[in-house]
């Protein structure tokens, strides 16, 4: 079957794509999405995220604190070189990184609100210029465009002028400055009316966190839910004016299907990718690194084939700087490519690998052994998209990355959306794995019940043993087997 015919997406065009419970926000850069976000109701402590905790408990030995949050877990907040809180007292403080397994969220005092261009430190002063930027003429007028920002009674605290605040114009950085300034300003408002533990600022997650971090830079805007756009319009008239005029509300054909973001996404949640020249790229993901794999495939590696070789390893770096990005790895990653003999081919392939990262601030790039393998230095700013959307490999007897419960319950809202546009009934009888329907039943049953308000009609499930994790089927009421054509 060829391909269907899908839109072509401009450069800086946000795509958003929404159903109950979940909202997905592509930044698309060419034909391709570059980077995806999948925000939920509630992903707990999330980096960036500002809380009026409660100290639990105080222990020297480990030089912290544990901070009650209201989460499952406390908070680990290191003391080293700073004045110890007492135990239960009050403290504002930001999560530094998310909870995972057993370890509760690393945490500061030091608070920082981030923007495209810049970062404001609320609790600091002066001004700092990212040192990625290294031209020092580029740094003196930034620093001269944000120095009255920091004089006078209005000063609101300290500034980073990131990497990508290069090039910028002085409108932007002070349009940003005052965004930054008004979230504080609500911070430091919401502080006033609680008591700890509680959740001052959510970073991520919503849509105005993704507004803040790519609005600035942004195209069109498109939105397929009203009521994500007028959240949307609402925050862009207070605080981002200038991006109010480029939302849009789309009508019509599945935005990720119609810029080919779908396909993209579930290509990312891939443990092998095949590249059009007959290579290959394997991801593997452990504790302390990520490794890619870059496979000969079809290509012998035979003497004399030292061209095709540079080409397919050209080809894998260019592909590779794009994935980092789409996957959102972070930490260490180690690339193997296929060996090459000369030092200029190996250079060429370096060269590549840094263009096609040129634009990721997060990302450093180390140079090529000879024996094939890069290094590449990503920090973490959220996780990966295969770690929020699928089990760690081999966990409760899933199959190898399969996608979660949850993950599937929101692919079976998408397509009831998808089906009850195109064919309109009263009632939808959908067959999933009894996990995934317990799933829907349980912890998406306000979803549910709000996706059958969205669309008009009443939603049945029924649970399989028979079907896999992300196998369902669905049809009009009173007519079985069915099948939605997708995930079957």
């Amino acid at each position: 079957m060829p391909p269907r015919k899908r839109w072509i997406a401009m450069t800086g065009d946000l795509v958003v794509n929404t159903v109950p419970g979940e909202t997905r926000v592509a930044l698309m850069e060419g034909e391709r999405p570059c980077e995806i976000l999948i925000l939920r109701r509630d992903t707990g402590t999330a980096s960036g995220d500002i809380y009026l905790g409660r100290v639990k408990a105080l222990k020297s030995a480990l030089g912290a604190a544990f901070v009650d949050l209201g989460a499952d877990r406390d908070g680990f907040l290191p003391l080293k070189g700073e004045d110890a809180p007492h135990e239960g007292e009050a403290l504002l403080c930001q999560v530094t990184r998310e909870a995972v397994g057993d370890k509760g969220a690393r945490l500061t005092t030091h608070i920082s609100l981030g923007s495209r261009h810049l970062a404001l430190l609320p609790t600091g002063d002066g001004i700092r210029v990212s040192r990625r930027i290294e031209d020092r003429a580029e740094c003196e007028r930034l620093f001269g465009l944000m120095a009255n920002l920091t004089t006078g009674e209005d000063a609101g605290g300290g500034y980073v002028l990131r990497t990508a605040a290069s090039g910028a114009e002085a409108k932007v950085l002070e349009a940003e400055a005052g965004l930054l300034q008004g979230l504080w300003d609500e911070v430091l408002e919401r502080r006033e009316g609680v008591e700890p533990p509680a959740r001052l600022y959510r970073d991520s997650g919503t849509i105005e966190s993704a507004l803040r971090g790519w609005g600035g830079k942004a195209g069109r805007i498109l939105m397929d839910s009203g009521e994500t756009l007028e959240t949307a319009r609402a925050f862009c008239e207070r605080h981002m004016p200038e991006a109010a005029s480029r939302l849009e509300h789309h009508k019509g054909e599945p935005l990720f299907e119609l810029y080919g973001v779908e396909a993209e996404l579930e290509q990312a949640l891939e443990r092998r990718i095949d590249l059009p020249g007959g290579g290959a790229l394997t991801f593997d993901a452990a504790e302390a690194l990520t490794a890619i794999d870059v496979d000969s495939a079809r290509h012998a590696t035979r003497r004399g084939q030292a061209d095709t070789i540079l080409e397919t390893n050209l080809e894998a770096a260019r592909e590779i700087a794009h994935q980092i990005r789409l996957r959102a790895l972070g930490g260490i990653i180690v690339i193997d490519f296929i060996r090459m003999r000369e030092s200029e081919d190996r250079n060429r392939v370096v060269a590549a690998l840094r263009d096609g990262l040129c634009g990721d601030s997060l990302a450093r790039v180390f140079g090529m052994t000879r024996a094939g393998l890069v290094e590449v230095s990503r920090r973490r700013r959220r996780a990966p998209l295969a770690e929020f959307l699928t089990e760690p490999r081999g966990a409760c007897g899933a199959a190898a990355g399969s996608k979660t419960p949850r993950a599937v319950g929101y692919d079976i809202l998408r397509a009831l959306m998808r089906e009850q546009a195109a064919r309109p009934n009263s009632v939808w009888n959908v067959t999933a794995s009894a996990e995934v329907t317990v799933e829907l039943r349980d912890g998406m049953a306000d979803d549910l019940k709000k996706l059958e308000a969205a669309i008009g009609a009443t939603v049945t499930l029924a649970g399989d043993d028979d079907f896999t994790r992300e196998r369902f089927d669905m049809a009009p009421g009173g007519v079985s087997g069915e099948s939605s054509g997708e995930n079957s």
